[in-house]
């Protein structure tokens, strides 16, 4: 669903351009391999591993392919763009540019965690396995699709409401502490891979706790910040 919307509207918003579709569709046949090999992998637990090791390296190539296709990290003359652009128009301009990159980049770390995961196995690896698994399932969630949402939501919401919303007067805060948060479950995850060869369990424990619980609250003071910076700038 957010592919889809992305590829209707962000080379307009980047460039006021089109999307490339051969490259587009070529995504689009990769990720519905991803849907039928993931339904492949609930009916045959043997092949599990290559399974998901075939979904996640198919998955990984067709986020490459899509983000060509709409242009997420450059590839086009925009220097006209960023020359006459003044103002409001520029805030958000600047914005969508920022926002799209960093949520792709998060989606592509997260799905090659979740690469590593799949390729990871064995009863004394539990504890790393654990840490790439969490560390995949946040990363898309939290980094990759609600940085996206948090783009997408001043775009949308004005229309639906009836009310003008100026981009200049919102900031960046909400998009630092969603990543800083993940910074932080990283580095717990981190700490948990290591093992008890470094670290005493009870050590280990109290910093993933401490990651984890406050890598958490970080996420729901952006969330809050997001939303009263969005209803102040509707004002």
């Amino acid at each position: 669903m957010i592919f889809g919307i992305e590829y209707k509207t962000l080379p307009s918003f980047l460039g006021f351009i089109r999307p490339r579709g051969t490259i587009g569709l070529f995504s689009f046949i990769l990720i519905s391999s991803c849907v039928i090999i993931g339904l492949l992998s609930i009916l045959f637990d043997s092949e599990l591993v290559m399974l998901q090791s075939s979904f996640n390296i198919l998955f990984f190539t067709s986020v490459i392919a899509f983000t060509l296709s709409i242009y997420a990290f450059g590839g086009f003359d925009n220097s006209d763009i960023i020359r006459l652009v003044q103002g409001e128009k520029k805030v958000r301009y600047n914005l969508t540019i920022l926002h799209i990159k960093i949520s792709f980049l998060l989606l592509l770390s997260g799905i090659f965690a979740a690469i590593l995961f799949a390729i990871t196995y064995g009863p004394d690896r539990e504890v790393y396995r654990f840490a790439l698994y969490d560390l995949a399932i946040h990363t898309i969630a939290i980094g990759f699709i609600g940085i996206t949402i948090s783009l997408y939501l001043p775009l949308m919401l004005p229309p639906i409401i009836g009310k003008t919303l100026k981009f200049t007067n919102l900031n960046k805060i909400p998009l630092f502490l969603i990543v800083l948060s993940l910074g932080i479950r990283a580095l717990g995850d981190l700490f948990l891979a290591q093992g008890n060869s470094q670290f005493s369990s009870l050590l280990m424990f109290k910093i993933l706790n401490f990651s984890v619980g406050f890598s958490g609250w970080l996420v729901v003071i952006a969330l809050f910040v997001f939303v009263i910076t969005l209803q102040r700038s509707m004002k």
